[in-house]
């Protein structure tokens, strides 16, 4: 019966203990519990969310000024990093031919630029040809013309007689 006593005073205690800590959650949760009217729900939420809304308005200028540090400095290890590479390529580029064959291209520029002088030279040469023969055919046409009229049979001394004219020749 002790043994009975015992455990019956245990359970108690127990069921005793159970109870405090039911009780004890129940205050903590009535503690975090608000108290609103359902009609004013609305209006709390509502200001809730402005408030939260201003909060991060505020926050959101250091925020978009370090989203706005971190991509200048992007941007700029990217030029950075672009002008290093454009100079590596060039500096590559500027050793692509051999010396010896640079120095062969280079005298074939000089020649073909002296060659190219020669052509314009001639170029115009065959101009100022092309126009002499058509002042020598006119002077021809209007030689031919003086040595036809009339008024030169009327002289004593025709120029035909002094002149010789090859019809012969253009």
């Amino acid at each position: 019966e002790k043994r009975k006593k015992k455990k019956d005073t245990s359970a108690a205690a127990e069921l005793d203990e159970g109870k405090r800590e039911e009780d004890s959650e129940k205050k903590h949760e009535d503690d975090m519990a608000l108290d609103v009217d359902p009609d004013d729900v609305l209006e709390l939420l509502r200001m809730f969310t402005e408030e939260k809304e201003k909060r991060s308005e505020t926050s959101r200028p250091s925020t978009q000024q370090a989203r706005q540090k971190a991509l200048t400095e992007s941007e700029e290890a990217g030029r950075e990093r672009t002008r290093r590479e454009e100079k590596q390529f060039w500096e590559k580029m500027s050793n692509v031919l051999p010396e010896r064959t640079l120095r062969v291209w280079q005298a074939l520029a000089r020649g073909l630029d002296d060659y190219h002088g020669v052509l314009q030279e001639r170029s115009n040469l065959l101009d100022e040809t092309a126009v002499l023969q058509q002042q020598n055919a006119e002077l021809k046409a209007l030689l031919n013309q003086y040595l036809g009229a009339k008024v030169n049979d009327e002289l004593h001394i025709p120029p035909t007689q002094v002149i010789r004219i090859d019809h012969n020749a253009n």
